[in-house]
């Protein structure tokens, strides 16, 4: 751990001003997966240069049953730190995209890595926010189909809302290409006797789920990076699954949003 050393006390002096290096508690891989996480460029790129630095770990940092490289953190950033933000945090987002950039870069460049390919999200599924292929329509619309359809909703918008929150993009795709609609409202006859309309919508449902990650679970975890308790705080398959999560959210949201009429079309 000696040649890591100098490179934290390096990291941690310039946003602590602490003179004093702190006992380092995480493995090497957790330093690299947390660095990257954070987008912190600078540290991804000297610890590459490590003698402990094992290349394996770019296409899997073993956090999954399955294979997650690390290169998808940088790339799940990618889609989504490009959206609006509030206006107190642009310039932290501004430097973040720097940084995000550089990565790919990185990446690219040094290990060869397509950082523009299209990531699986259903692989990750049990990380996120994802129904299964074989959920039924009743457990995922919460109640029977004709429930929708007897009330006046189109099958073609029920087939569009399981296909969303299944994450099913090629289908979602083609469901709008004939037709479906991603803003429609789906009520049961039931919801019509309520005071408040308790309704479905694709739209609705994944636009909230991305605010509702960034906020509460992504920014909190990047805002707060500071001192010895960051660093010796491994990231967990759970903080990358939220960023996952929050990726494909974005893209689902923003594919979606190609489809939406306006009032005046």
């Amino acid at each position: 751990m000696t040649y890591i050393d100098p490179i934290l006390m390096d990291f941690l002096s310039s946003r602590d001003n602490t003179s004093e290096m702190p006992q380092i508690t995480i493995t090497f891989n957790e330093l690299l997966i947390k660095a990257t996480y954070h987008n912190n460029y600078e540290l991804v790129s000297k610890l590459i240069e490590c003698d402990e630095f094992d290349e394996n770990i770019i296409h899997d940092i073993g956090l999954f049953k399955v294979p997650c490289p690390l290169y998808y953190i940088t790339m799940c950033y990618k889609r989504t730190m490009w959206g609006d933000f509030r206006a107190d945090i642009i310039p932290f987002v501004k430097e973040q995209r720097k940084n995000i950039d550089k990565l790919l870069q990185l990446w690219g460049e040094r290990f060869g890595v397509d950082v523009d390919t299209i990531i699986d999200y259903k692989k990750y599924e049990k990380y996120f926010h994802c129904y299964s292929d074989d959920e039924s329509d009743e457990y995922v619309l919460m109640d029977p189909r004709e429930k929708y359809t007897e009330n006046g909703c189109r099958e073609i918008d029920l087939d569009l809302f399981m296909a969303v929150v299944k994450f099913q993009f090629s289908k979602v795709k083609e469901l709008l290409e004939i037709g479906a609609n991603p803003n429609a409202r789906l009520l049961t006859i039931d919801d019509k006797e309520l005071d408040y309309e308790d309704y479905l919508n694709c739209l609705e449902r994944i636009g909230d789920e991305c605010d509702y990650i960034c906020i509460d679970k992504i920014l909190p975890i990047l805002e707060e990076a500071h001192g010895a308790w960051y660093i010796n705080w491994p990231i967990n398959d759970e903080d990358i699954g939220h960023l996952i999560g929050w990726a494909a959210h974005e893209d689902m949201y923003q594919l979606l949003e190609q489809y939406v009429k306006t009032e005046e079309s």
